[in-house]
């Protein structure tokens, strides 16, 4: 889909993470029928997906693993081909569990709110999008001011009406806006760009809906040493928990390339 192509690295168009759980629970649910897709855990997002140019098509396939307790371990694999032609290695972009449905939800608190403390800054959208976090409009989705303090992030979140697959975990654009939020408090208080490389666990109890409105509370975890962990709620405007992720971890994925902009640290 050409939204696709609008979400980069250093310039290069890369498939999201969140569409590597989409496609990755999509699939699984078709091989097992009773794997609660909604609840996953221990994901990882070892190598960036490139998405080439002249690419309609990504080849590669879903690695299903089901153990003796009911998990079932599913990863994102292409293979890649050596210049000589004579070496074929698998390479893995995605990894996930899922377990099977036991019938029951798992607990989560109704609510993530914290006190953003007083040493809160505002960030513009326009500038998040240009100097912070630069893609495509697809994915420009933290809209107003986003609110950031040492002790978080609160910001709102918009779910476009795009032709993305929603089935079974809902739109896949507030997660990735959500994202964003912990990228900016990374460069404002740890001083590194960080991007996402896996969490503990996802939660979902109402999947967003494209065309709607959400909030994110992003609250840091661990900040002292990469990777720098965060735990997000994801919330319906009247204040209803749509998803919790827990144990996000994020780190400089750049080798050191990206710098924040001086202007994050500095402004007050």
């Amino acid at each position: 889909l050409p939204y696709l192509r609008e979400h980069t690295f250093e310039g290069e168009a890369v498939f999201p993470a969140v569409e590597a759980l989409q496609t990755l629970a999509s699939s699984t649910k078709r091989h097992f029928p009773e794997v609660n897709a909604r609840s996953m855990f221990q994901a990882c997002f070892p190598r960036f997906l490139h998405i080439g140019a002249d690419c309609p098509i990504i080849e590669a396939f879903n690695e299903i693993e089901v153990t003796g307790g009911g998990e079932v371990k599913t990863s994102l694999i292409t293979m890649t081909t050596s210049k000589s032609g004579r070496i074929t290695r698998p390479a893995v972009h995605a990894r996930v569990i899922f377990k099977q449905d036991s019938g029951s939800h798992p607990s989560v608190t109704s609510r993530m709110s914290f006190d953003l403390a007083r040493d809160v800054i505002e960030v513009p959208p326009d500038r998040l999008y240009r100097d912070l976090v630069p893609l495509g409009p697809a994915y420009q989705n933290a809209h107003a001011p986003i609110r950031i303090s040492s002790r978080g992030a609160i910001a709102c979140l918009q779910a476009p009406d795009l032709p993305a697959q929603l089935d079974p975990l809902g739109s896949p654009f507030p997660l990735d806006a959500a994202m964003h939020c912990a990228c900016v408090w990374s460069q404002r208080y740890a001083n590194v760009v960080a991007f996402p490389i896996g969490f503990e666990e996802r939660v979902i109890l109402h999947r967003t809906k494209p065309g709607e409105a959400y909030f994110t509370c992003v609250v840091p975890v661990q900040t002292g040493e990469q990777p720098l962990i965060f735990d997000i709620g994801i919330y319906r405007m009247d204040g209803v928990l749509c998803e919790k992720i827990t144990g996000v971890q994020m780190r400089d994925v750049s080798a050191g390339r990206l710098k924040p902009p001086s202007w994050i640290r500095d402004v007050v």
